[in-house]
């Protein structure tokens, strides 16, 4: 279902936005659930008026902030009612994606067409993301997740629940350098929205489910002949080395920052910021050891992360009291959206 909240008008119930989005988030997932859904997943917006700043100005801090720590607080607020939702209609609580903040950072990288962003910061951003949308399992989903979440290969490492992923057949909603990667340990494989237009082929629609449908039985054949393990690493292979996004979510880097994660048990800020920071460290080492190239902007990006995140405090208190003062002004932030 469609995350219908906005910053602006409130994300709790009784904040007094025009829409009642809030109130409306919930009565969707009972009526798609009471008519028939399968599984219920959803791209919530927690922490984006924050993660939107972040992106915007290059902050990972900020990032850490509105994605890591507040939107973690939303996620388990949104799901542990997602979850009782789909329980009394027996339906599968499947799970979320940061699709509205890392997945921004990655369409602003652009892969070959863009640079608005540099890509480190992209990768980071999704590490500290995977953080966010592991709550939702924590609340009792099950997974499959969303498929537009692509820190699922970290959520997966942590969890062992099914991911769904997206990649390369879905170019056609934005660029990037993983799209044979994201395949590697998928459970489902699926695509992304599609501007309906005519092809050569047929509508835009068609043949875009077409191309879905030849990677899908390539996967199933794989399976059938006990492939399986070759097709994995050569979808991992192809573009391990391509850009720091792809390379953090390689299954071997995934699991390690997976570690990072669950060293901090359920501290929301402290295991956010131990995956951006483990992330870092790993992008950086692997370009030392002249496995991943970097341009020189992407290294000097890469070293402001790590000297920011290695600055803040380990207590969560004085973390939360530092990141309300820089951020007071951003515009749409409120607490009282966090219930804080």
């Amino acid at each position: 279902i469609p995350g219908q909240r906005e910053a602006e008008e409130g994300y709790r119930p009784g904040m007094g936005g025009k829409h009642s989005y809030p109130e409306h988030l919930f009565q969707c997932a009972e009526v798609a659930c009471e008519n028939g859904a399968d599984v219920l997943s959803c791209e919530t917006l927690g922490g984006k008026e924050i993660g939107d700043y972040a992106t915007t100005n290059g902050d990972i801090v900020a990032f850490l902030f509105g994605i890591g720590y507040l939107g973690s607080i939303d996620m388990e607020y949104v799901w542990k009612e997602f979850v009782n939702i789909a329980k009394k209609n027996k339906t599968i609580a499947g799970g979320d994606t940061n699709c509205s903040g890392a997945n921004t950072s990655m369409f602003m990288a652009g892969g070959m067409l863009d640079q608005d962003v540099q890509r480190t910061y992209s990768a980071v951003t999704r590490a500290i993301a995977s953080a966010r949308t592991l709550v939702a399992w924590e609340q009792g989903a099950s997974g499959p997740d969303k498929d537009c979440g692509y820190e699922g290969p970290i959520c997966k490492a942590i969890a062992g629940k099914p991911c769904a992923q997206e990649g390369k057949n879905c170019q056609c909603a934005h660029a990037d350098l993983q799209g044979n990667l994201m395949a590697q340990v998928c459970d489902l494989w699926s695509n992304e929205s599609i501007e309906y237009h005519p092809e050569f082929g047929g509508t835009s629609v068609q043949c875009w489910m077409g191309s879905l449908g030849y990677e899908v039985a390539l996967m199933n054949t794989a399976i059938q002949t006990g492939k399986e393990k070759e097709l994995r690493d050569l979808y991992m292979i192809t573009d391990r080395e391509r850009g720091p996004e792809g390379h953090i979510l390689a299954y071997d880097n995934a699991y390690e920052i997976g570690k990072a994660i669950v060293s901090e048990g359920d501290n929301y800020y402290l295991r956010a910021k131990a995956a951006g920071l483990k992330a870092a460290e790993l992008i950086k080492a692997h370009n030392d050891a002249k496995e991943l190239q970097l341009t020189r902007k992407q290294r000097e990006v890469l070293e402001g992360i790590i000297k920011d995140l290695s600055a803040l405090p380990d207590d969560e208190d004085k973390f939360f009291e530092y990141c309300c003062k820089k951020y007071a002004d951003v515009p749409n932030f409120d607490l009282k959206n966090y219930g804080l």
